[in-house]
């Protein structure tokens, strides 16, 4: 029902008959490439590139926007701020609902489905995604920018998305873990990080225990 937006389809080159399905639709996209790419976040930065909205918000293949007013829905609720986080569906049936606060703890216990977020442009094109990361480059994004920069964040209580548990970061646990690790030394001084995971589960640094979505 929302019709202030533009429609950029990132392809990798499929072979499965995607292309011909963009085709048919072509008059309804605003943009559409369909070549061979790096990866998830490699195919996100190319739409970074060409976007010239002022919010972005990123659907990978199987998930979808809860129905056909819910962008016009979160839209009427953003209040000017930086990234604005609405509820999720899991495609078990679940719903996953968005923080009502971030702290560093909540943020390290969690992971926000970008699928549900609106995200201000201009953030994205100053930092944009990580590509030498498979699965938490969109929660690195989420640290540097909601906790050490302090952009404003507001949480939702609208159904944004159906998300695909069979997608690739709901079924690759143990990289999401390692690659935590990586982000979190790389961003956090490692006192910090002791201390809040003493505080959620007693472990240690040793420990190397990292939770991810639930």
């Amino acid at each position: 029902t929302y019709k202030d937006f533009e429609y950029i389809v990132i392809d990798g080159g499929s072979n499965d008959g995607s292309v011909d399905v963009i085709k048919e639709y072509a008059d309804r996209i605003d943009y559409w490439v369909s070549e061979p790419d790096k990866g998830i976040y490699n195919a996100m930065n190319k739409g970074i590139d060409v976007a010239k909205g002022e919010y972005c918000i990123f659907m990978n293949s199987g998930d979808r926007f809860f129905n056909n007013s819910t962008i016009e829905n979160s839209f009427n609720l953003f209040d000017n701020n930086d990234i604005i986080v609405g509820n999720t569906l899991l495609s078990n049936g679940r719903v996953k609902s968005a923080n009502k606060k971030l702290t560093l703890k909540s943020l390290y216990e969690t992971m926000l489905a970008h699928q549900s977020s609106f995200i201000r442009l201009s953030l994205l094109k100053k930092y944009h995604y990580d590509e030498s990361l498979k699965i938490v480059s969109d929660w690195k994004f989420f640290l540097q920018t909601i906790i050490l920069d302090n952009c404003t964040y507001k949480s939702i209580d609208e159904l944004v998305s159906v998300y695909d548990l069979n997608g690739f970061s709901a079924v690759n646990g143990d990289i999401l873990y390692k690659e935590k690790k990586i982000v979190l030394l790389e961003l956090v001084p490692e006192r910090i990080v002791i201390d809040i995971e003493n505080e959620i589960n007693g472990s240690t640094w040793d420990d190397k225990l990292f939770i991810g979505l639930r």
